[in-house]
């Protein structure tokens, strides 16, 4: 999904809300319905927390957010990289910049789901989230040259300008020093 909208407000309640709602459950021997209604939580959620705290010892509440898979400073030298190759006039389409960011993965050797394994590129979910964390970066095909086949455009720029852009991702890499 690629943009979700909240539905319910599950999962809001503060910690430290749980925490001595569950104290009280627990070392007052207070009914879970009782304090669920004293402090506005469903009693089921405190149930829960208060079955975890005695099993662990600890518990959370709330979701878990989102899994990334590039860091922020991973995922600002790979936007810096795609406006470098654009300044001198090589931008990066959709489908290339998400086989460089796979590439990219497979270099730090991230964690990364089964599907992009077997297509060689990052999602279309995960690019929608990169241009969305990245509004200032502008990934589109880039316009027709003289040339027909894209092969020999692409040979022909990279001997011209191997020195700007660099020889290849496990170089980028190093230069960037792009780290997990």
């Amino acid at each position: 999904m690629r943009v979700y909208k909240r539905k319910t407000e599950r999962g809001k309640v503060p910690l430290d809300v749980m925490k001595e709602a569950s104290e009280r459950v627990i070392k007052e021997n207070c009914k879970i319905r009782a304090v669920a209604k004293d402090y506005q939580i469903c009693h089921v959620t405190l149930y829960r927390f208060v079955q975890r705290i005695k099993s662990k010892g600890t518990a959370t509440c709330g979701y878990i957010g989102n899994r990334q898979i590039f860091s922020k400073e991973q995922e600002r030298m790979l936007a810096e990289y795609a406006k470098k190759a654009s300044n001198i006039y090589f931008s990066l389409n959709p489908t290339e910049l998400r086989k460089l960011a796979f590439q990219c993965a497979m270099i730090n050797k991230i964690q990364i789901p089964d599907k992009w394994t077997e297509t060689k590129m990052e999602g279309a979910d995960w690019f929608s989230g990169f241009m969305r964390r990245n509004d200032d970066l502008s990934v589109r095909s880039p316009e027709k040259l003289a040339y027909p086949e894209p092969q020999v455009r692409v040979s022909s720029f990279l001997t011209a300008h191997q020195h700007i852009i660099g020889h290849s991702v496990p170089q980028m890499v190093d230069n960037y020093r792009m780290s997990t």
